[in-house]
């Protein structure tokens, strides 16, 4: 089996290994990836084995979370303690700074999006998830939180959409397909 040992060789045995070096290439790019490794690890979401596209998704996410400015990445991490210990007004005020330093950061928008939809206020996280999609088409976490925006908002035609466009883009993401059968179901197609 090859090692991993540089940006190009996981790259190139993400696309053309073998599943455990497939893995391998993925543990790397976890940590290493850089935005040209993006197209691969987007391409990986369609790997037949649910084990290679769960590990390229947690590298897009490491991917989405840097920004490439030290400073910008502090507030980030900074608003996301915030989100998670549900201090909402200071994630928001993270969030906002993050955007302020780098309007093209598409993670800015996504994490400020998903603190609008834990507030309650759906149509600025969706207008965030929009342009979250407009930096990045194949955020599948930002399609999914404009779903579940939209199903609080009841417009379960548009949630729709969105749960199959994110499940176009990450086929293995279980989420999108639960929320397609809940959204089916509640428009009177799935089963009751």
């Amino acid at each position: 089996m090859m090692v991993a040992v540089n940006h190009a060789d996981a790259i190139r045995l993400l696309k053309s290994g073998k599943p455990g070096e497939k893995q391998q290439a993925l543990c790397y790019l976890v940590e290493h990836a850089t935005a040209d490794a993006a197209p691969a690890l987007v391409s990986a979401l369609h790997d037949p084995d649910p084990k290679v596209a769960e590990a390229a998704a947690a590298a897009l996410w490491s991917l989405w979370h840097r920004s490439g400015e030290p400073e910008t990445d502090r507030l980030l991490m900074e608003g996301m303690t915030c989100m998670e210990n549900r201090v909402w007004d200071d994630a928001l005020a993270h969030f906002d700074q993050v955007i302020q330093r780098n309007p093209l950061f598409a993670e800015g928008y996504n994490k400020r999006a998903t603190v609008c939809y834990l507030m309650g206020e759906y149509r600025k996280s969706v207008e965030d998830c929009q342009r979250t999609l407009a930096l990045n088409p194949h955020h599948f976490g930002a399609l999914s939180g404009e779903g579940l925006c939209h199903v609080a908002l009841g417009e379960l035609p548009r949630a729709l959409r969105c749960f199959q466009q994110a499940l176009a883009v990450h086929p293995h993401m279980p989420a999108a397909r639960r929320n397609i059968a809940l959204v089916l179901q509640a428009m009177g197609f799935g089963e009751n």
